[in-house]
């Protein structure tokens, strides 16, 4: 059993570290929804009229919800994902864990740990927006099972899985989650 009061030490492993063509190409896109909603607010507000198949169409609340929204949520992913890339975010894949370490002040940090000897379960999902790893724990009050800033039950009840991981790394989510059911089945399997 893990001293839950000392700071977690980074494992060996197959390091996947983030992509920056992704992150790049995720700001530019962010940048563009940052200036449609200003241009959906614009619109609302001097009451100005967009062409659609020869008819004049005003934007509505929902369009000024929208609009308000990206102005808003833009900037904090645009930060978000520079961060993410300044600090040098990684995944690794131990023989016995995966972690999610950052370097801050120059050492590295973990800000998520899950042992395999805690995944229930670990799935490859597609949805209409993305491609992700679920991840269910046995036991989400685990001292060796860490996830920096959430709250594993929380998480299971709101999105389904107690820990999603997201793409983003140099390698695509199918590889990752083939490489984890590979160690986890070389886990189980001793």
């Amino acid at each position: 059993m893990e001293d839950a009061t000392a700071p977690l030490k980074s494992v060996t492993g197959e390091v996947y570290k983030r992509s920056i063509l992704k992150t790049i190409g995720s700001i530019v896109f962010l940048i563009f929804l940052f200036f449609f909603g200003l241009l959906l607010v614009w619109a609302w507000w001097t009451g100005a009229t967009f062409q659609r198949l020869g008819e004049a169409h005003t934007v509505t609340w929902w369009g000024l919800l929208i609009g308000i929204g990206s102005v808003l949520g833009s900037p904090i992913l645009i930060v978000s994902l520079i961060r993410r890339a300044l600090l040098g975010e990684r995944l690794i894949i131990g023989s016995d864990r995966l972690q999610i370490v950052r370097t801050q002040g120059g050492r590295d940090v973990v800000r998520v740990q899950i042992p395999f000897a805690n995944v229930a379960e670990c799935s490859y999902e597609v949805t209409e927006s993305e491609r992700r790893i679920g991840i269910d724990v046995a036991n989400p009050s685990d001292p060796a099972t860490y996830v920096q800033g959430e709250q594993l039950a929380a998480n299971k009840e709101l999105r389904g899985w107690h820990y999603i991981l997201e793409g983003g790394y140099q390698t695509g989510v199918a590889a990752i989650h083939k490489k984890l059911a590979e160690k986890m089945e070389q886990r189980n399997s001793k």
